[in-house]
């Protein structure tokens, strides 16, 4: 699908979606911002951060399991104070499971702990009105490049990411993982034995496939249409606007990547069926997406 690769010059405030907002009894309110600057020769560096208008003295949670560590390389001055926490993400990526090592720092976040800490445990209270959120790593990583249409910016050894993962508009191509035929006949046989044990579930996949025919576009602008994986039917949910993109786009028959969140499965004429909505799609693999970004930070 046709769409930007790149923000580009800006680092982006912007309404910071994650848990670190919530507390427990999802009583905390936070104001949407949308505060956009740049970085000019001569200013103080800004990192890519989302963020959000909170209370001061606002208990602030964690959306990561990780190490909230003491000891840390010199931070831009941006903000006043910083939680730091290192922690990872699993990604697919040029056939294989890789492991991303990043930091994910909380600015104006007067941390309480240090050591481990698990995803919603509370890490420190916010001693500004704004926090911001954002990713640093020593190296140009495919992952956190992969979760954000924010040009990330290199600064004082380390390259700065906007926090995409958390976003959740932002597309996470390297998220998707090809699926485990094992895994898809195990349910479906289950499902065709025990139809009263269907369940939600949620089941991020890249598929890639052949459509031998255009989906029905419904009245909404949406679409739909059932597929084969392995002689197991696939009901595919296309997003309203996704029609025109597929119709201009793609020649059926030709390769195509699908981004597929299984929800679950349901029954259409009496068999199961796996209930998938689209995310997105492509026409290359997603590491040419990733390698094509890459190459237009290097040219930047």
């Amino acid at each position: 699908m046709k769409k930007r690769l790149f923000l580009f010059g800006l680092c982006l405030m912007v309404l910071f979606l994650g848990s670190c907002l919530s507390t427990k009894e999802a009583t905390n309110s936070s104001k949407e911002t949308n505060v956009a600057v740049s970085n000019t020769e001569g200013e103080e560096f800004v990192p890519p951060a989302a963020g959000a208008e909170v209370q001061v003295g606002q208990e602030i949670f964690s959306d990561v399991d990780g190490i909230i560590i003491e000891q840390y390389d010199p931070l831009p001055s941006f903000f006043s104070d910083v939680v730091v926490v290192e922690t990872s993400s699993e990604y697919f990526y040029k056939g294989k499971v890789c492991v991303s090592d990043y930091q994910l720092v909380y600015g104006d976040v007067l941390s309480q702990k240090t050591g481990e800490v698990k995803q919603k445990d509370s890490i420190g209270v916010a001693t500004e009105e704004l926090i911001g959120v954002f990713c640093r790593s020593k190296t140009l990583d495919a992952y956190l490049v992969s979760v954000s249409d924010v040009i990330p910016e290199f600064y004082q050894g380390y390259w700065y990411y906007f926090p995409g993962m958390f976003i959740s508009s932002e597309m996470k191509w390297l998220d998707y993982f090809p699926p485990n035929e094992e895994n898809f006949k195990d349910m479906y046989a289950h499902a065709k034995e025990s139809p009263m044990s269907l369940i939600r579930f949620y089941w991020p996949i890249l598929l890639k496939t052949q459509l031998t025919e255009m989906p029905t576009l419904l009245e909404d602008g949406t679409a739909s249409q059932i597929i084969k994986y392995q002689d197991m039917p696939l009901a595919l949910r296309w997003q309203n606007g996704f029609y025109s993109y597929l119709e201009n786009e793609y020649t059926l028959g030709d390769d195509i990547y699908l981004y597929l969140q299984i929800g679950g499965m349901t029954y259409f004429k009496n068999a199961p069926v796996f209930d998938c909505y689209v995310r997105d799609f492509s026409l290359v693999p997603p590491e040419e997406v990733v390698e094509e970004r890459i190459k237009i930070i290097l040219e930047e």
